[in-house]
C-alpha cells in the first residue's frame, strides 16, 4: 500500500478526446494538498484503445511537458488492462505487485465535472479522522452549462443530503474507496445496458447501482462505514434544458422478452445478461 497517497483512476477508451484528458489532468494537479499527501494518477485503458494512442498515454514525460509546471506531489503512470468490462478496475488492483496503490482510490470523469481545489484534501481528512471509514461520497454544486458565463445565475442547486438518498444521481467523481475494500469489489455489478436512439445497445457504469448493491454490503461485512465530508467539493455542469426536453414522453420500441426498467430520468436500462459461466456479459457498440 502506498501510505499517505490517494490513487486517482482516469479511465480512457477508444473515443476519449485527448484534449479533455489533458483538461482532466489539469483539474487533478490543481488540487491543494497537505504537505505529507501524495496523489498517484493512473491512466487506465484496455487494448480497445488503438496501439498508436496507447503510446501517447504511456509517454509520461511528454504528457507532463504539456503543462507549465508539474507538481512534485503528483505521480503519473498508466496501466493497460486485458479486461474490457468494468472489472478492469479490479484487474488493476489485482495485477499490481505489492499492492502499489493508495490508501484511498477515487475516479476522475472525463466529463463536465470540476473539482474544487480542496476536493482531495477534505476527503483525505475525513478518512483519517474516522478509523472505520471504508468509502465516501461528496457534496456537489450543480450548475447550468448554458449559463456558464453568468456566475450569479448558473447555480441550479446544491446536493447536500446524506447518502443513500441521492444514490441514483451520484457520479464517479464523488466516490472514494479505502484500500482494503478495493480488493473485494465486483465492479461489473454496476454495469447496465441501455438502448441508444439508433437502436443499438450499449453498456454503461451505473455508479449508484454499484454502490448500493456491492460496495455498501461488502463494507458492512467488513465493519466499514461511509462518510460525507461537510464541504462542497465538486462542480457538476449539466444542460438542464436538454434534460428537460429529453424527459418528455417518447415512444419506445421494446420487445416483450427484454428485461428493462425505467430510470428516474426517463431513460431505459436493460438488465445485464449472464452467460453459461455465470459472468456478466456487456455488449458494446
Amino acid at each position: 500500500m502506498l501510505k499517505n497517497t490517494i490513487t486517482v483512476l482516469v479511465q480512457v477508451d477508444h473515443i476519449t478526446n485527448p484534449n479533455l484528458y489533458l483538461s482532466c489532468l489539469s483539474d487533478i494537479i490543481s488540487q491543494k494538498l497537505s504537505k505529507n499527501l501524495k496523489v498517484d494518477i493512473v491512466t487506465l485503458m484496455t487494448n480497445q484503445v488503438h496501439p498508436d494512442v496507447q503510446k501517447i498515454y504511456n509517454n509520461i514525460d511528454d504528457i507532463k511537458s504539456r503543462f507549465e509546471k508539474w507538481p512534485e506531489q503528483f505521480e503519473l503512470r498508466s496501466f493497460l488492462s486485458d479486461d474490457h468490462s468494468f472489472q478492469k478496475i479490479r484487474n488493476f488492483t489485482d495485477n499490481l505487485s505489492n499492492g502499489e496503490f493508495g490508501e484511498l482510490v477515487t475516479f476522475k470523469s472525463i466529463a463536465p465535472i470540476n473539482w474544487y481545489p480542496h476536493h482531495l484534501n477534505c476527503h483525505w481528512e475525513e478518512y483519517k479522522n474516522n478509523k472505520d471509514c471504508g468509502w465516501m461520497l461528496s457534496r456537489i454544486e450543480i450548475k447550468d452549462l448554458r449559463k456558464a458565463d453568468n456566475e450569479k445565475e448558473n447555480t441550479i442547486h446544491y446536493r447536500l443530503e446524506e447518502f443513500p438518498k441521492h444514490i441514483d444521481q451520484i457520479i464517479p467523481d464523488e466516490v472514494f474507496i479505502s484500500y482494503n475494500l478495493m480488493f473485494v469489489l465486483d465492479f461489473n455489478v454496476g454495469g447496465v445496458m441501455t438502448r441508444k436512439d439508433d437502436g443499438t445497445q450499449v453498456s454503461y457504469f451505473h455508479i449508484g447501482k454499484f454502490v448500493t448493491e456491492d460496495l455498501i454490503p461488502k463494507a458492512n461485512d467488513m465493519k466499514l462505514k461511509g462518510y460525507n465530508p461537510e464541504q462542497i467539493s465538486i462542480i457538476q455542469w449539466i444542460d438542464i434544458q436538454a434534460i428537460q426536453e429529453n424527459n418528455q414522453p417518447k415512444q419506445q420500441d421494446i420487445s416483450p422478452d427484454e428485461k428493462v426498467k425505467e430510470n428516474e430520468d426517463g431513460s431505459i436500462s436493460f438488465i445485464s445478461e449472464v452467460d453459461e459461466s455465470g459472468a456478466t456479459v456487456f455488449l458494446e457498440d
